[in-house]
């Protein structure tokens, strides 16, 4: 009887083991989640026409104020057309006419946010808010990765996938697609220069020409006049504030609000806290 006795034993404590293994992997899943903080888009403004394409789909359908923008998701803008989309850290991205863009990564674990957005033809300007220690903001094509920081800067990309960078504040550092493959030449960008970068060849960096300076001058507050037209569909004044908030799914696919900004207009100047 006794060897019987021991079995039941030894089985008890087998079954013992496998209930504290099972919850220590749901707590380490449930820290790693946590961790792992969902992130979300927005498209805050748009003018003419504006399409998104949702990830795994082949249809495109018209977007929509404060329509929430996720990973793999791509916004294009047609003729005389153009959009705003807003970060969760206040960052901002504005799509000139005939652009298409896709959303690689919006992810943070521990403090850290990696955030990645694919050119794929057209023209983009982007207002990078300073980011944490560790974080990676990064602007792609097929011929560079242009890593930012607390950065105002201007990316164009054309049928033959040749790429120009304007920096007008902070710093950026080009890597070409042949750099990362070949461990060739990348090159940091300072304020107010600018650089031409194809699939093969990074060009030395050159002052920002004046025309240029000027055309995006002229279309940020042609941007800026189409949000404080906006403002009152939102039930304000012009000079008043839109308050809004974002949404994102977690990992267990449920939604939940994970941020709320205001966007104060000001004739012609809008000004976003968090």
């Amino acid at each position: 009887m006794k060897p019987q006795s021991n079995n039941k034993s030894n089985c008890k404590l087998q079954i013992a083991n496998w209930l504290i293994l099972i919850n220590l992997l749901a707590f380490l899943i449930m820290v790693d989640t946590v961790a792992q903080a969902a992130r979300i888009a927005t498209l805050s403004l748009f003018s003419g026409k504006v399409e998104v394409q949702r990830s795994q789909k082949d249809s495109w359908e018209p977007v929509k104020i404060k329509m929430p923008l996720y990973v793999k998701d791509k916004v294009r803008t047609a003729a005389k057309s153009s959009a705003e989309i807003v970060l969760d850290d206040n960052s901002i991205l504005r799509l000139k006419e005939r652009s298409v863009m896709e959303i690689r990564d919006l992810s943070e674990e521990r403090g850290a946010r990696n955030t990645s957005f694919g050119v794929l033809i057209g023209k983009v300007w982007t207002s990078v808010t300073p980011q944490p220690a560790g974080s990676k903001f990064q602007i792609l094509s097929t011929s560079a990765t242009v890593g930012v920081r607390g950065t105002v800067m201007a990316v164009s990309v054309d049928v033959e996938q040749n790429m120009r960078v304007l920096l007008f504040e902070g710093s950026a550092m080009i890597t070409t697609i042949r750099a990362r493959m070949e461990e060739a030449q990348s090159l940091m960008l300072s304020a107010n220069q600018a650089v031409n970068i194809t699939p093969v060849v990074l060009s030395q960096p050159e002052p920002i020409k004046r025309q240029e300076r000027g055309e995006w001058d002229d279309f940020i507050k042609e941007m800026d006049k189409i949000k404080d037209a906006a403002a009152p569909e939102a039930g304000i004044k012009p000079g008043g504030t839109i308050k809004y908030s974002i949404k994102a799914k977690n990992v267990e696919g449920k939604e939940k609000e994970s941020a709320k900004y205001s966007i104060e207009t000001k004739g012609g100047t809008r000004q976003e806290t968090q």
